[in-house]
């Protein structure tokens, strides 16, 4: 038998590219020392 498991993360509405802007270290995150890589990959073009 078959077990799934789902899981889905949702932030507040209008949170999206402030995630997007930690995760390629943008803005106020542009500071931090812990990025090892960034790529474009499947972020969307804000």
């Amino acid at each position: 038998m078959a077990t799934y498991h789902l899981s889905v993360k949702f932030g507040g509405k209008g949170q999206a590219a402030n995630h997007a802007d930690y995760i390629e270290r943008k803005e106020k995150y542009r500071d931090r020392q812990d990025l090892e890589y960034s790529a474009h990959g499947n972020m969307p073009e804000w």
